[in-house]
C-alpha cells in the first residue's frame, strides 16, 4: 500500500513541477533483456519505457519513468519455464558526464506476474507481487535525439535480474 501512495503523490507532484520548466522533453526507449532468475538458466525479455523530465540542473537531470517488461523467451530448468511480465514506476536521476556520455542511477516500484509451468513435473502455477526495484545504467548520445543504453535493473527481495540493450528517442518541445 505504501508504493501505491508514493506513486499517486509522485503524479500529483509532476505536473506542477513540469509547468515550471522551460520546455517539455519525453523519451521513449526499448531493448533486450538478458534475463536472470537464481537456479534458472537465462532468458531474454523485451523492455520498453518511457520517461518525463521534471528537474532540469546543468548536467543534472531529475525524471519520472514507466517501464514494462515481457519474457521473450522464458528463463527454464528442468523442463520448467518461467514467464515473467512486469510494469514499473521509477525517480530517475541522470547525470552528463561528458557531452556524449551520461549515467543513470533508477529507483521506484515495480509490479511482477509470473508464472512457471512444467510438463514434467506437471505444475502450472503463476503469482504476482510487489517490490522495490534498483537500476544502474548509462549511454551514449549518438545524436541530438538517439541514444544506446545499457541498464542492469534489480528487485528487492526477488532472484531476477534484468540486463538490457536498447535505444531512446527524445522529443523536444520548445
Amino acid at each position: 500500500m505504501r508504493q501505491f501512495i508514493a506513486i499517486f503523490f509522485a503524479l500529483l507532484i509532476a505536473p506542477q513541477l513540469i509547468n515550471a520548466a522551460n520546455y517539455t522533453e519525453v523519451y521513449m526507449g526499448g531493448g533486450v533483456a538478458y534475463e536472470s532468475a537464481t537456479d534458472f538458466d537465462a532468458g531474454l525479455a523485451s523492455v520498453v519505457h518511457v520517461g518525463l523530465p521534471i528537474i532540469t540542473r546543468g548536467q543534472h537531470r531529475f525524471a519520472v519513468e514507466g517501464e514494462g517488461s515481457y519474457s521473450l523467451v522464458p528463463a527454464s530448468i528442468h523442463k520448467s519455464d518461467l514467464t515473467t511480465m512486469s510494469v514499473a514506476a521509477y525517480g530517475v536521476y541522470r547525470l552528463n558526464v561528458t557531452s556524449r556520455l551520461y549515467l543513470k542511477p533508477r529507483m521506484g516500484v515495480l509490479y511482477r506476474s509470473y508464472s512457471l509451468k512444467s510438463d514434467a513435473l506437471e505444475i502450472d502455477g503463476s503469482g504476482s507481487e510487489v517490490d522495490l526495484a534498483f537500476s544502474f545504467g548509462g549511454g551514449v548520445h549518438i545524436n541530438r535525439s538517439l541514444d544506446v543504453y545499457v541498464d542492469l535493473a534489480m528487485i528487492d527481495q526477488s532472484d531476477l535480474m534484468h540486463f538490457t540493450l536498447g535505444l531512446e528517442y527524445h522529443f523536444v518541445f520548445y
